[in-house]
Parts: C-alpha cells; sequence; structure tokens
C-alpha cells in the first residue's frame, strides 16, 4: 500500500535559497472524502487519491496523464468542489531529502510553505536553517490546501500565523 509520510514548515522568506525552476500548479479537488485532488501542470494532470491522515501517514495513490487538451483542463476545473489553488512549486534538494517550496499566489498570495515526504514515520529529519522549525504546520488545519481553498490566506488575521 502506498503511504505518504511527510511533514510541513512554513519558512523564513528571507533565507531561502535562491528559488530557480519552478512548476506553475492549478489544483483543485473532486471530492472530500475520500480526497481526490488533481493538479494542472502545463499539459500535464495528475489525479491523487487520499485517506485521512493518521499521524504524519495516509494512503496515496496518484496517476498522471501527460498532453490533456485544454477543453480536458477546463471541465476538470468546472468539476471542482472548491475554489482552485495556484501556486508554483520549487524544489530543493537537502541531504537525502528533497524539500517542496510552495509559493501561493491568486486569493493565498504571500503564503510560503515547506514541506518534504520522509523515507520512514521515525525518520529523525535535519532541520535546513531556513525552515521555521517553530513553526511546524504539518497538523494545522488552516494550511490544509482544502482549507486554504475556502479561507485564503490573504484573508486571515495577521495574528492568525
Amino acid at each position: 500500500m502506498p503511504l505518504e509520510i511527510e511533514r510541513k514548515f512554513l519558512v523564513h522568506a528571507d533565507r531561502l535559497p535562491r528559488l530557480e525552476f519552478g512548476v506553475s500548479i492549478l489544483q483543485g479537488y473532486l471530492s472530500l472524502e475520500p480526497q481526490v485532488r488533481f493538479r494542472i501542470e502545463g499539459d500535464t494532470v495528475t489525479l491523487a487519491v487520499k485517506s485521512r491522515r493518521t499521524g504524519n501517514t495516509r494512503f496515496e495513490f496518484e496517476a498522471s496523464r501527460p498532453k490533456v487538451g485544454t477543453s480536458d483542463c477546463m471541465s476538470l476545473r468546472e468539476l471542482a468542489v472548491l475554489p482552485l489553488i495556484e501556486k508554483t512549486r520549487y524544489r530543493i534538494p537537502e541531504g537525502e531529502l528533497i524539500w517542496e517550496i510552495d509559493q501561493y499566489s491568486g486569493k493565498n498570495s504571500g503564503l510560503i510553505t515547506a514541506e518534504v515526504e520522509l523515507p520512514r514515520s521515525d525518520y529523525s529529519l535535519p532541520i535546513p536553517e531556513w525552515i521555521r522549525g517553530d513553526a511546524e504546520i504539518t497538523y494545522d488545519e488552516r494550511y490544509f490546501n482544502t482549507r486554504l481553498a475556502t479561507c485564503p490566506f490573504t484573508g486571515w488575521e495577521k495574528t492568525e500565523f
């Protein structure tokens, strides 16, 4: 059974390494339980089915299809049950891990998060200096993409983050 084991953090934006070669992502949801998500990256669409989280792990199944036409992408967008999420994703290798930095735009503009997939749930994670070690948001529902779709970051009070 494919498992996703990840942790998510806020970052020190002024300490981030230079972000290059980002990929624009448009993300939507077709179902919330189970969670069925689509991501449009260029002309590639990836569908993912995810179970509820148990600790920092959950079942995840993904399938991608390249060269998807504009009309099919528009149909997916119209089927979305929540507003779409817009972000640019950057990948930063650190040791044996790859951190994914998401710089949100649109109604979540100003939010930057970092997540990392771990090889096992008891993995001892070294924290890079650009990660806010005091700001782990793995379990903070405000930062779940489904929540950001309905309660965008730009509408938060400054004291909320």
